[in-house]
């Protein structure tokens, strides 16, 4: 029986990878997992989660790692890892995100001269068209370098999948579609009225969602500067998600006048009944790889408004399913959040578009695309 190690945080695992697991378990594969306890994510207990419900034949490790690149405990995952790899006979090693990413293929090249393989999934590179220059001194170098310690490139995007085979040296690229959606996690409408007396929505407002970190790098300032402009006072604008920014925010909001329809419920376990009580989609985010919750959204119905970047590009064309807008220019995103605000029959046509155009992002062909690659990978 062939054995794989899947290497990320504990919430990249937990939230995207677990399925993967199961569905390579069922498959015929041991697939063992090893984690990293990501900052910001302590009240989730996804270790605990993740070892309750990991297949029996699995095993699970931790790591005494970090996702900042200039931790000295680093060092120590480095070398648990490469104890984990070293006893356990592993046919693949499947890592992901930056720095484990790059601790795993370290501890895992001495061993590819007796046939493991090494897949590294990049959720989205830290350089790209736009990005600042030491992200591509930073990110780009190291990614370069460690070519040569990767056996398959796994991109979720196509500006990424095309970078990568152009103008970098891995032996092997390959495209998926995303990490998949759970496109069973899926609330009705009839829960729409009780979901919006929970959060204090009116029935009767225009409910613009947004769904991730309260961090700069999701950019909500931006939306919150869009809808002040539009003089309507029955827009609210409710971001789900947790981080160091909720503060900043809750300050913006007031200054732009909007403390009362700015609202911030936190990180929450219920957001499949949440689209359904939204009216349309945000996601202003300055760079991502494949966004896990636009596709959640676009699954629910919802038209989107987003910035026009990586990831996003692939999932909406301007006026088909949303608007792409500058990510830093709130003119543009009032103007379209305004239209679809205003136009009723677009926000149907949006709807139709976006639950057809969502469809070959589901888990259930992600894990097909995932199962092929490594198939292929480490077949007899």
């Amino acid at each position: 029986m062939k054995k794989i190690l899947i290497a990320s945080s504990d919430a990249m695992m937990y939230q995207f990878l677990l399925k993967h697991a199961r569905n390579l378990n069922k498959k015929g594969y041991t697939v063992d997992m090893v984690c990293l306890a990501a900052y910001g994510y302590e009240g989730q207990d996804y270790l605990e989660r993740i070892a309750k419900e990991k297949d029996e034949k699995s095993s699970f490790f931790k790591i005494s790692a970090t996702r900042s690149p200039l931790s000295f405990k680093n060092i120590t995952g480095y070398r648990q890892l490469k104890k984990i790899i070293a006893e356990n006979g592993y046919d693949l090693v499947w890592c992901n995100e930056p720095v484990m990413g790059v601790l795993t293929r370290l501890a895992a090249n001495r061993f590819r001269k007796n046939g493991l393989k090494v897949m590294y999934m990049t959720h989205g590179f830290h350089f790209y068209k736009g990005a600042p220059l030491k992200n591509w001194l930073v990110f780009y170098t190291i990614e370069k370098f460690f070519t040569r310690f990767t056996d398959i490139l796994v991109t979720v995007n196509r500006d990424d999948f095309d970078f990568a085979s152009k103008k970098m040296k891995f032996p092997c690229v390959e495209y998926i579609h995303g990490i998949g959606y759970d496109s069973k996690r899926k609330s009705e409408d009839s829960g729409r009225n009780q979901k919006r007396k929970e959060l204090g929505i009116p029935q009767d407002a225009f409910l613009v969602l947004s769904v991730g970190e309260l961090n700069d790098n999701k950019n909500h300032k931006t939306v919150i500067e869009a809808i002040s402009k539009i003089k309507e006072n029955d827009i609210y604008y409710l971001i789900c998600g947790y981080g160091d920014n909720k503060e900043l925010l809750y300050k913006y909001a007031s200054e732009k006048g909007l403390k009362d329809r700015v609202i911030l419920p936190g990180f929450r376990e219920d957001v499949a009944d949440i689209y359904p009580a939204a009216d349309l989609y945000c996601f202003p985010s300055l760079r991502e790889g494949l966004s896990v919750s636009m596709l959640e959204a676009m699954s629910s119905g919802l038209p989107v408004v987003c910035s026009n970047i990586r990831g996003n590009r692939d999932l909406i064309k301007e006026n088909e399913g949303g608007f792409l807008c500058s990510p830093l220019d709130p003119d543009a995103f009032c103007e379209k959040i305004k239209e679809v605000y205003q136009n009723p029959e677009k926000r149907e046509a949006f709807k139709k578009e976006n639950l057809k155009n969502v469809i070959p992002y589901n888990e259930k062909n992600s894990e097909k695309a995932v199962e092929e690659i490594v198939n292929r990978a480490i077949k007899p």
